[in-house]
């Protein structure tokens, strides 16, 4: 267990950077959980995951001086939540996904006030670049772009891995005292999550037409599939 959360955290670590580096979009939970699922062997239960994901931060623009919830944080630590809870209770795979968005989706604030501190941190290497550059140390403004790089993967890694072991932990020992009407409450949580998923997106489809209306439509496909062969 320890192992592997340090490869989701590793793994996790490249993925959340992309929100402040690359910015190519892998970090948006339908990239980022199919990715922490095929590291862990179950790529099915990352797609679910990015998907429910992908739909309720649907809402969640970083416009202007607003910095959301930490989608990416959220989508690879619930993946790894819910793959290696459900490689222990196979029978109950449904049910741990929810239970699994219950229990991280609230890291999303952790991650937000992360990114705030990361912003405000970056200000202060920003104007000691412009007194290096007043100065003539132009070796100091390279060293704190790397500095400022190298502060956001440990913060990303060590938020990550601790999330994880504390996740698994969690699970470890709450799941085994589940009663049979809790696993059926979770159960239609987790029938009920898309559809309060799609709602999101259709309150802002006319601003993001294209990714919500297909994630949504997938999903509710993939469950129906699901139920039915079931």
């Amino acid at each position: 267990m320890l192992y592997e959360a340090f490869l989701v955290a590793l793994l996790g670590m490249a993925i959340c950077l992309d929100r402040v580096l690359l910015q190519v979009m892998i970090s948006r939970p339908i990239v980022a959980a199919p990715v922490i699922g095929f590291l862990l062997g179950d790529p099915y239960t990352g797609l679910i995951v990015g998907t429910f994901l992908e739909l309720f931060w649907a809402d969640r623009l970083p416009i202007g001086a607003y910095i959301p919830p930490n989608e990416a944080i959220v989508a690879v630590v619930m993946t790894a939540v819910a793959v290696y809870a459900g490689k222990q209770w196979a029978s109950h795979r449904q049910e741990l996904i929810a239970l699994s968005a219950l229990l991280v989706i609230p890291m999303g604030i952790i991650g937000q006030k992360t990114d705030t501190l990361i912003m405000k941190s970056n200000d202060w290497l920003a104007q000691r670049a412009l007194q290096d550059a007043q100065n003539g140390k132009s070796a100091w403004i390279s060293k704190g772009h790397i500095l400022s790089i190298f502060k956001v993967m440990l913060l990303y890694f060590l938020i990550i891995f601790s999330g994880t072991l504390l996740g698994l932990a969690v699970f470890l020992g709450l799941v085994p005292h589940i009663q049979a009407s809790a696993w059926q409450a979770l159960r239609i949580l987790y029938y009920i999550l898309p559809l309060i998923g799609t709602a999101v997106a259709l309150h802002v489809i006319h601003a993001r037409r294209g990714v919500p209306v297909f994630c949504a439509v997938f999903l509710v496909i993939l469950i129906i599939a699901q139920w039915l062969q079931g």
